[in-house]
């Protein structure tokens, strides 16, 4: 059976309906409206060829005929209502070739059957919205009833229009004959594909644009995010921040700059750059430094300057500015603030400790030796001396051991302010420790210059210090050194006006030293010496050594605590070197009370472990009688260790009782009250009358090594005798010191001495040797 073009045509759309509905089923949307031009040019051409030929024909019956029939069919599309252009003109067509057939008389009944099959089945398709199968059967309609209707009326010589002078005859007859439809059908294919390759190029895009939309949208719920954390954190942080615009104006202020200056947002906005509110020694910086800004020269910088308060008070703010002006969202300089002025305030604070003395206000050493050095190097360069006075206050210690510490305070802070006042503006002033005082004097042109400042100084103590409703006179000592024959260096400056003035101490009629290089050796030594002293009462690092104490039998009775001193360099230091130091500066008060405590803590050690302790003697030095916290420190160890008194005797020398013998006495007395016993040490090297030893609270004589180290001469025997007749008489226990020899021993015991003590029997020994000594037995001695 042969094929005609409608069914090619039908054919090559259900083709491409099978094997892409998806896109046929848009087709009526999409491309339809190629077929309205055709079907409109066809509806009205035929209608027109028809009505031309009946009028010419003179058959008006039929031409009015067509007419009637024309309107009827435009009522039925309005009754159809058909949805689009393209359905309009195919229905009209349709019906114009049926009022065609009917007004010429032409009765095929082939034709009114194929149309109405074809109306059946395009709207059966219709109804179940295969419009693109619809079209193309109603396509392939038209084309039969072109090709029938228009030949029917060329062959009943109805037509006399040529149509051929217009190439309309040669177009139409190859159209209706089908010589065409297979190139429009290739095209057709040809064009679906580009579409059907079209769509999924369309559709990969819409992909990918969908992709895209979605990290598009990602991206911009992240930045709304971001924005939104950036606001809270801006307006939440404590720091203020601003931005500038190039002239300085004001284009963001956040809600906590007004925490840091007090100003609301429209108050800060209102100045600009508020340089009036800048401190006037900060202001020329800061401009500077936002030129340097806008200009370009730098692009961040922090600094530090004086800013106003609302409340009036200056706060220091650390700025850190930023140039954002090429920076699209931002277009300006950032000032980020902060309120440094605890910080500022806590340095200032932090670097008063390092470097002032918190009681008199003074520079301190370590600012004192900074300023030697930038008086040595300004000296060096222009050629010029300068000198170093290290003054000490005579007998300041007994002042505060008389009055109490805080009385000596207030003397010390007295004369740091005195000497402040009373010298140059570049003299600098400072306290070295305990009652010493350093003082820098610049550009020392010769020896007149020295002599003279020292008599400025000596002039400010003429005049008695008023502490406390007394009047109190203080006198100094001075020590100097000059740069640059003493010493380039400061450490070395400092030292030699200190050794100075310890050897202005030393010889009491001199005023002031200067410094002497022939002495400086020993006395450096013993400076440095009183140094570690100090450092080894800090660092606790004083021992205490026992000296056993023995019967005439050798049998162990007792013993006395030594202090000793094992330092880390020097080794074992002689008791001989730094007590006579530690007398002179009054460190032995505190020595002292190490050796008290470290006793008592022993004896109690002792007595919980079991042992019988025996009693220990603790020497006393003079200055600590005098001590207003003596009687009250014994009492505190006697609480916290619960000591029998009868195991602790204290030991004073002969001297020191008639150094304050009144003073010295009640102590004494006090101790008795208490339970202790009391020795007089170094008894016969003094000057106490025999008299006066029998009113002396006292309960042991003590006979001096140097009375026992010539035994047993005769003279001395018979001064050893005497004083032991003289303790027994009086009551007294008697014990001889520094015995070392046998025939010592044996004419002491002959003498009936109670106690020995020296190397014949036992040298010093540390607490563990002389625990082996109490567990021994006393036959085994």
């Amino acid at each position: 059976m042969k094929r005609g073009p409608a069914w090619k045509i039908v054919s090559f759309f259900l083709r491409h309906e099978k094997n892409n509905y998806e896109g046929l089923k848009s087709l009526r949307y999409r491309y339809m409206s190629l077929f309205e031009p055709v079907f409109i040019a066809l509806s009205l051409g035929s209608s027109l060829i028809v009505q031309s030929q009946l009028y010419q024909n003179g058959m008006l019956y039929q031409l009015l005929l067509f007419l009637s029939l024309q309107m009827l069919i435009i009522l039925i599309i309005n009754f159809l209502k058909p949805s689009r252009l393209v359905d309009k003109s195919f229905f009209l067509y349709i019906f114009t070739m049926m009022s065609f057939f009917t007004a010429t008389g032409v009765n095929q009944y082939r034709a009114y059957l194929w149309i109405f099959l074809c109306v059946l089945v395009s709207a059966l398709l219709y109804r179940i919205r295969k419009t693109a199968i619809v079209y193309l059967l109603l396509a392939g309609n038209i084309v039969f009833i072109n090709r029938y209707a228009v030949f029917q009326a060329l062959s009943m010589g109805k037509l006399s229009l040529d149509l051929n002078s217009i190439g309309f005859y040669t177009m139409l007859t190859s159209f209706l004959t089908g010589a065409s439809v297979s190139v429009i059908v290739n095209n057709l294919e040809k064009s679906f594909a580009k579409l059907y390759k079209l769509k999924k190029t369309l559709e990969n895009r819409n992909s990918k644009l969908s992709r895209e939309q979605e990290v598009a949208r990602h991206y911009r719920n992240a930045l709304m995010g971001n924005e939104l954390k950036f606001k809270t954190i801006v307006e939440y942080a404590f720091d203020g921040i601003t931005i500038l615009d190039k002239n300085g104006n004001n284009k963001f202020i956040s809600n906590s700059t007004e925490n840091i200056t007090g100003y609301s947002s429209e108050e800060f906005s209102e100045g600009a750059m508020n340089l009036d509110r800048i401190h006037p020694d900060d202001l020329q910086r800061v401009i500077e430094n936002f030129r340097n800004i806008t200009e370009g020269r730098i692009d961040k910088s922090t600094i530090y300057y004086r800013y106003l308060h609302k409340d009036g008070e200056w706060r220091n703010l650390e700025v850190t500015v930023t140039d954002l002006l090429n920076n699209p969202g931002i277009e300006g300089i950032l000032f980020i603030y902060r309120d440094v002025t605890r910080h500022i305030q806590a340095e200032q604070r932090a670097r008063y400790f390092e470097f002032y003395d918190q009681l008199t206000g003074l520079p301190n050493l370590l600012m004192f030796s900074e300023k030697i050095s930038e008086e040595i190097e300004r000296s060096a360069a222009r050629k010029r001396s300068f000198a170093v006075m290290c003054l000490g206050l005579n007998s300041f210690k007994d002042i505060n051991g008389q009055f109490g510490t805080s009385f000596g305070d207030i003397l010390l802070k007295q004369i740091g302010s005195r000497l402040k006042s009373n010298f140059r503006g570049d003299d600098f002033v400072s306290r070295m420790m305990g009652d010493k005082f350093l003082i820098l004097f610049s550009d020392m042109k010769s020896e007149d210059d020295v002599i003279a400042i020292v008599q400025k100084t000596m002039g400010s103590f003429e005049t008695p210090f008023w502490v406390e409703q007394r009047d109190i006179a203080v006198s100094v000592s001075i020590g100097i050194s000059v740069y640059p024959h003493d010493g380039t260096l400061k450490d070395e400056l400092i030292k030699n006006s200190e050794a100075a003035l310890f050897l202005c101490k030393e010889n009491r009629d001199r005023k002031y030293a200067m410094f002497n290089k022939n002495q400086n050796e020993d006395l450096i030594n013993r400076i440095q010496i009183e140094k570690e002293i100090y450092q080894a009462i800090e660092d606790k690092t004083f021992t205490v050594y026992y000296q056993p104490k023995v019967d005439l039998d050798g049998n162990l009775v007792g013993a006395e605590a030594l202090i000793r001193w094992f330092h880390r360099e020097r080794g074992m230091v002689s008791p001989g070197q730094f007590i006579p130091i530690s007398e002179r500066n009054r460190s032995i008060i505190e020595i002292g009370k190490i050796v008290m405590e470290k006793t008592y803590s022993q004896i109690r050690e002792w007595i919980d472990s079991g042992l019988e302790p025996v009693e220990i003697s603790i020497n006393v030095a003079p200055m600590q009688f005098s001590d207003r916290g003596f009687i009250d420190y014994i009492d505190e160890l006697q609480n916290r260790y619960d000591i029998d008194p009868d195991l602790i005797e204290f030991e004073i020398t002969e001297t020191g009782i008639m150094e304050n013998e009144k003073k010295t006495t009640e102590i004494m007395h006090l101790l008795i009250e208490r339970g202790y016993s009391i020795s007089i040490d170094d008894f016969g090297t003094g000057y106490s009358s025999l008299n006066k030893l029998k009113d002396y609270p006292v309960t042991t004589l003590k006979i001096d090594k140097s009375f026992i180290d010539p035994l047993p001469d005769n003279a001395s025997s018979n001064i050893v005798k005497t004083i032991i007749e003289l303790a027994h008489f009086l009551q007294y226990r008697v014990v001889a010191e520094g015995v070392e020899k046998e025939e010592q021993h044996l004419l002491l015991a002959t003498l009936q001495c109670d106690m020995i003590q020296g190397y014949f029997f036992h040298k010093p020994m540390p607490s563990t040797h002389f625990v082996k000594l109490m567990k021994k037995p006393a036959s085994a001695l």
